[in-house]
């Protein structure tokens, strides 16, 4: 017979009393302190279903039930076997499985044990054995009441989960931890992304939101709204000069003056480098904007201090208004208010304008004309046109300027003039004068190896092309692509280019041609703001006179003393002189007379197709004159 149980099977349990007076029969009995240490979760029942001790793990989960006398059926909620719990009474039972819940500060919890028949005391009195274990429980018991493995049976397998409960529940905690940094960092990055980092104020995105916000507010609760785009002049010169450092201080300062001037009624935002957005709601009427875009330009012009130097910029601003019955998009009132901004650049900078439905229908004309350019190109409508320069004394063709001309198929033949500012607003301008100059010097280099000499082709270049610091590479392989030397090209550029901002980095642009090869010419010479020092600085070996100084120099004695004074100036200089725009008899004659051999103008010829200047050319040489070639003008298509 094992130790402790009874002849019948119970077993034998001692109460602490009688533990210290007797020994148990027939073997060792169990006493309650071995109880608590083998099932600590436990409830020793009377046969009647009171509740004689609880082990100490029950007296956590029920702190403030006193157990000892109260009925187990009343304690804890019976659901296994269902039997017991309608008879309210132990006696008779044998070893079953069971099933209570227990009520723990209104969280009820499920455990699972067995129900033991055992004699206790030394009367062997008989009693049962509720030995309960927490199973799927035990973490919510570990959490809420702090059970260790002191808590639980290790007859069961309890005690070796706790400590898996525990590692779960730091996973647990470290996850947790894990999601809150995690969720932290999302919402920093997320208001990172709609924040600039300097100035701290909202950014396009930011801005975009809180306009499609106010725009799609219900009908009555809408306001009337106010956007001005604003744009810092000169903030481009204060980075080349002073640094990106002075540059960023006059961010930040501008920033500052922003907030001051529209307070916190008022929305500002900055959406580019040097570009920033004011959104105003509830906006007053048009007089009052205006005066609020003359203070945030004033304040804009107050200089910035730099170390021991002055920051000075200054503002442009594009207003858009929405009215409160305005159906419209948040993309159309900022593309209004950059229209807007785009006119004030346009007529000289420094103040506000409002957009107006002019502004929006020249910009729909715009884009109309752009599209009209980009399929020009696709078709090779784009054509060079050539005129020729002349040696005034002997009729001689010396070279040929390249002109762009677009045969638009429902307007005729097109001047630059009327379309070469829309290429350029349209982002075609590169595109066209590429396929224009390879045009150029297919045609010339067909030109040589036909026999006829035409010492130079001149090709315009633009401000944005100096800016290409590959220009000189680009144009050389170019004119190699066609079997041309370098110095057959002669590089116009205007005079007026050369004092536009960054007019330093124009400059190395220029030396970088000349040592390339390229021979230069200064267009328009004489219509800048210093000529001489043009001169001085830049490797020309050309100037073309402008027209303003050639026509009616027969007749006025002012432009006379002045083109004379050119030419003298320029050939002190070892620079050649070519007269613009020459059309009278009267007028050529009078250059001549002042030192000036080589013209170019509509009394010589006309511009004209590549396949009519060979027909000239040709003819020219024939009649090798200069009434001659006033005729050849004449009789040929222009």
């Amino acid at each position: 017979m094992p130790p402790g149980r009874l002849p019948d099977g119970s077993v034998a349990v001692e109460s602490d009393h009688d533990r210290i007076r007797q020994d148990p029969p027939d073997g060792m009995a169990l006493s309650g302190d071995g109880l608590d240490a083998l099932v600590p979760m436990h409830l020793l029942v009377a046969p009647g279903g009171t509740i004689l001790r609880a082990g100490p793990a029950m007296a956590k989960v029920l702190p403030d039930v006193p157990l000892a006398g109260a009925s187990l059926f009343d304690a804890v909620k019976l659901i296994k076997p269902r039997k017991l719990a309608a008879e309210r009474t132990l006696a008779g039972s044998g070893t079953q499985r069971v099933q209570v819940v227990i009520d723990t500060n209104g969280k009820p919890v499920r455990l699972s044990g067995l129900l033991l028949p055992i004699v206790v005391g030394a009367r062997h009195e008989r009693a049962y054995l509720v030995a309960l274990t927490p199973g799927p429980a035990l973490p919510r018991l570990m959490e809420q009441f702090g059970f260790t493995n002191a808590d639980v049976s290790g007859a069961d397998g309890s005690s070796d989960l706790v400590f898996l409960v525990n590692a779960q529940q730091q996973l647990i905690r470290d996850a947790q931890d894990m999601s809150a940094r995690l969720l932290a960092a999302k919402h920093e990055a997320e208001k990172l992304s709609r924040s600039d980092m300097l100035t701290g104020l909202p950014n396009r995105r930011a801005l975009e939101t809180h306009l499609v916000r106010l725009l799609s507010r219900p009908a009555a609760e809408r306001r009337r709204v106010a956007l001005m785009h604003l744009d810092l002049d000169r903030f481009k010169a204060v980075n080349d000069t002073l640094g990106h450092a002075a540059g960023d201080l006059v961010l930040e300062s501008a920033a500052r003056v922003l907030g001051e001037v529209i307070g916190e009624s008022g929305f500002c935002a900055r959406v580019g480098g040097d570009e920033f957005v004011v959104v105003i709601d509830a906006a007053p009427d048009d007089a009052a904007v205006a005066e609020l875009a003359r203070r945030i330009c004033a304040g804009l012009r107050q200089p910035v201090q730099y170390r021991k130097q002055l920051a000075e910029v200054g503002a442009s601003v594009g207003i858009a208004i929405v009215e409160p019955e305005a159906e419209i998009r948040a993309e159309r009132v900022i593309l209004d208010a950059d229209l807007a901004l785009y006119e004030v650049k346009r007529q000289g900078r420094g103040h506000a304008r409002f957009c107006t439905p002019e502004l929006r229908r020249r910009y729909e004309d715009f884009h109309l004309f752009a599209r009209e350019i980009e399929a020009g190109l696709q078709r090779g409508e784009f054509v060079p046109f050539f005129q020729p320069q002349v040696d005034g004394r002997t009729g001689r063709v010396i070279g040929v300027e390249m002109l762009a001309r677009w045969r638009h198929p429902e307007r005729g033949l097109l001047l630059p003039g009327q379309f070469l500012h829309f290429a350029e607003m349209a982002g075609l301008l590169e595109r066209l004068d590429i396929d224009l100059r390879r045009a150029a010097l297919d045609h010339y280099a067909g030109w040589r190896r036909e026999g006829i000499e035409i010492a130079s082709l001149g090709l315009n270049l633009s401000s944005a092309q100096l800016r290409n610091e590959d220009l000189a590479d680009q144009l050389a392989w170019e004119a190699e692509a066609v079997g041309l030397p370098v110095s057959s090209l002669c590089l116009e550029i205007l005079e007026s280019v050369m004092f536009e901002e960054n007019s330093a980095v124009l400059t190395r642009a220029c030396a970088a041609l000349h040592a390339a090869g390229f021979s230069l010419s200064l267009d328009d010479f004489g219509t800048g703001h210093a000529a001489i020092s043009t001169l001085i600085h830049l490797p020309v070996s050309r100037v073309k006179i402008d027209r303003s100084f050639v026509q009616g120099v027969s007749r006025d004695r002012r432009i006379r003393a002045l083109t004379r004074s050119i030419i003298l100036m320029a050939k002190s200089l070892d620079i050649a002189v070519l007269a613009e725009g020459v059309e009278e008899d009267e007028d050529l004659a009078t250059m001549l007379e002042l030192g000036c051999n080589d013209f170019q103008g509509f009394h010589f010829a006309m511009p004209m197709p590549a396949e009519e200047l060979s027909t000239w050319v040709r003819a020219a040489e024939g009649r090798g004159g200069q009434g001659d070639l006033c005729q050849v003008k004449r009789t040929l298509p222009i």
